[in-house]
Formats: C-alpha cells, structure tokens, sequence
C-alpha cells in the first residue's frame, strides 16, 4: 500500500511539471494581452488576412511547442516558448498602434532568441544522446568480450559442466565431446534430476545442490552411473554458487 501510494504521488508529481509550463504561458500571454489593450490604441480597420497570417503561424507555433514539451527538455522548451511568445506579441500588433519597439524591436529580438536557444537544446541534447549511445556500446561490447573470455575457458576444461536451479533442474551445459553426456541434450535439458538420473543418485544431487547454494561454498558428490555400453562409471561432481543464483 505504501509502494502504491509514493508511486502515486511521484505520477501526480510528474503530471503537474507536465502541466505548468503550458499553464504560466497562458497566464503571461492573458496578462500581455491586458495590459497590451490597456497601454496601445485600437486601430481601426482590422486587416483580416494580416490577421489570419499571424493567427495560424501561432497555432502552428503552440503545437509544435506541445510536441517539444513531451521531449522534457527545459533548454528547448524554453527557447519554443520565447519564440510562440514572440509570433503571440505579433498577433497582437495586428489590433492596435504601438511604437516601433512594440510591434517590430521586441517580438524580433525574442524569436532570434528563442530560435538560438532551440538549436543550443538540440546541440546538447544530441551531444547526451551520442554519450548515452556510446556508453551503452561500450557496456555491450565489454558484455561480449567478457563472455568470450567465459566461453574460452569453459572450451579449455576437459571436464563437463552444468547449470542447475535451486529446484535441481538443468539450465546449461558444457561438454568438450558430447559422447561424454549420459544422455542427449534434449533429454536432460529444462528437467529436473529426479526426471533424468536414478532417484537415490537424484535426492543427493539435489540435497548437495541447496547446500551449495545455501552456504555459498564448494560441494563434492560421488556417484556412480550405469552407462549404456560404458557399464558402471565413477563420478565426481564438484558444485560451486552462481554469482547470479
């Protein structure tokens, strides 16, 4: 109950920085505008295709802001909110008379801000990506080359080797010729001792298995096996602990 509760509020907290940005602007674009009609003259007449221009650049403008806000990088998001700012602030142009700082000085100097700050987001974010995307092909190829190493040594034992569970069931082997298994692959592989060896042999395989894995320290069995054209065998099987069991 406690899990869910802080899972919860982490998604409501998640939700509200999702939900601010979009929120303030809308604050600030009504307070400009408030204060635009209050401080400038309405002028008169309107050019409705001025008017239809600027309208569509800003709702192309907010939508692609929409889309840059699901990236959750501030650096972007705020050079795309100076820049809708500044196409917000032009719209407005169209419905008073303002001096020349207003309608042309301002909003100028807010898109070629806003648009540097975009492409400084895109540079540093591409930058993160391609550490990202170098780390992680680094981590790989030390992944591979460690399990080479692991594959080699295992080639160079002349001995067999099996992976078993906690429950006795056979995950992997190693053979250098398979004529040393007791039996095929398909026969042994994905089942549990007692499915595959003779029940006595079985119950302490799988007691000496648990012991081993308990304790964290080798363990010795010593069984025999009838084998098929081989006859009785003489085993010695030497368990030791997984790092990831």
């Amino acid at each position: 109950l406690e899990h869910k509760r802080m899972t919860t509020t982490k998604r409501d907290k998640s939700k509200l920085r999702e939900c601010w940005p979009p929120a303030a602007f809308v604050l600030v674009c009504l307070g400009t505008a408030w204060l635009w009609f209050s401080a400038f003259q309405i002028k008169h007449p309107f050019r409705p295709t001025d008017i239809l221009i600027e309208g569509s650049l800003l709702a192309a403008a907010i939508l692609g802001w929409a889309f840059v806000l699901k990236l959750r990088l501030r650096m972007l998001s705020l050079g795309w909110a100076m820049f809708t700012y500044a196409l917000f602030m032009d719209l407005l142009d169209e419905f008073t008379k303002e001096p020349e700082l207003w309608n042309t000085i301002i909003p100028g100097i807010l898109s070629l801000a806003g648009l540097v700050i975009v492409a400084a987001g895109f540079f540093f974010s591409h930058r993160l990506v391609r550490g990202e995307l170098a780390r992680t092909q680094a981590a790989e190829t030390s992944a591979r080359e460690n399990e080479n190493r692991k594959r080699a040594l295992l080639d160079a034992l002349p001995d067999l080797v099996f992976r078993l569970s906690r429950e006795g069931r056979f995950l992997d082997f190693h053979a250098p010729n398979d004529s040393l298994l007791f039996a095929q692959p398909a026969a042994f592989l994905g089942k549990a001792l007692g499915e595959v060896m003779p029940a006595e042999i079985a119950a302490r395989a799988l007691l000496e298995v648990r012991a081993t894995l308990d304790t964290r320290q080798m363990r010795i069995l010593d069984y025999q096996l009838d084998l098929p054209g081989r006859g009785l065998q003489d085993f010695e099987a030497r368990m030791v602990a997984g790092k990831d069991v």
